[in-house]
């Protein structure tokens, strides 16, 4: 099961450090993609990004308080707005991609509406979301987060290993 999570630095660093901490003891770190612990110096961004979430199972995209509200310093205009704003292109991604993506509301902040993503994102909004707040309540919703991951695992693996089955059954 690989996982990449998608965040905001300036809006949930906090929480994604921590949340990759406990997902690399349940997953092991090669399971796992976050940019700063997997990007090298020198790689090309776009490039790792787009190969780490073409390869993930699962995008977890963690939507802080301040997803929607963090500014282009050079637009002036909400950094979501932004072809080039590194949050967007991982989702965009995911969806060329067909990879799962999860939703994650962080510290109760409000779901985005609509007029604040782009029309690329809009699909966003039709994915149940679960919560993941911080304490005393962070050790809770992570191992909920955690059960999910484990259900969907699970379900990937007996889909495949029965759609080997029928290849195997046609080859005979």
């Amino acid at each position: 099961m690989k996982l990449f999570i998608n965040y905001r630095r300036k809006d949930t660093d906090d929480l994604a450090g921590r949340l990759y901490d406990r997902l690399v003891v349940e997953f092991g770190s090669e399971n796992l993609f976050k940019d700063l612990d997997s990007i090298r110096p020198g790689q090309k961004w776009k490039r790792v990004l787009e190969q780490s979430v073409s390869k993930s199972d699962i995008v977890l995209a963690l939507i802080g308080k301040q997803w929607t509200s963090c500014v282009d310093q050079k637009s002036g205009q909400p950094r979501i707005m932004n072809d080039d704003d590194w949050v967007r292109y991982e989702l965009e991604a995911a969806n060329r991609n067909k990879r799962l993506v999860m939703s994650i509301i962080v510290k109760n902040a409000p779901f985005p509406r609509l007029d604040q993503i782009p029309a690329s994102l809009h699909w966003l909004l039709d994915i149940h979301v679960t919560e993941v707040r911080g304490d005393p309540y962070f050790k809770e919703d992570v191992n909920r987060l955690i059960l999910e991951i484990k259900r969907i695992r699970d379900r990937l693996e007996e889909r495949l290993r029965l759609e080997e089955k029928a290849r195997q059954e046609e080859k005979v």
